[in-house]
């Protein structure tokens, strides 16, 4: 048995006209918002709390907040640590090129010493 398409390049495909058209399904004025962000709605909901509790947070949430806290002043630490060693890898990096460079060149004048030395024997003979 042959198969369909042999000789009939996309003859299987339907032509434009007949792929169905999705509608729109929303309009400006029905469309859902995009949600708040995260860091956004904890903080809405924070001061909901304040408003609810007479300006202040209960214990329990207080707690939470000074996990967050240290949290992110553990991960502020780790990353003064990370930007401190960066610092100091390029300084390495810096100083390990004008070594390198240094050497370059006084390799470069003794292959120029060489060579007119070489040149100077070449005459004399």
């Amino acid at each position: 048995m042959s198969s369909p398409r042999i000789g009939k390049r996309n003859s299987l495909r339907g032509s434009s006209s007949q792929i169905p058209v999705r509608k729109d399904s929303g309009t400006p004025t029905n469309k859902a918002k995009p949600a708040p962000l995260l860091r956004t709605r904890s903080r809405d909901f924070m001061d909901a709390v304040k408003k609810f509790e007479g300006g202040k947070l209960p214990e329990k949430l207080m707690k939470t907040v000074d996990e967050e806290r240290k949290a992110i002043g553990d991960h502020l630490a780790q990353c003064e640590n990370d930007l401190r060693e960066i610092r100091e890898f390029v300084a390495r990096t810096q100083e390990d090129f004008q070594k390198i460079r240094s050497q370059t060149r006084k390799l470069k004048n003794e292959v120029n010493e060489l060579r007119d030395f070489n040149k100077m024997a070449l005459k004399r003979s």
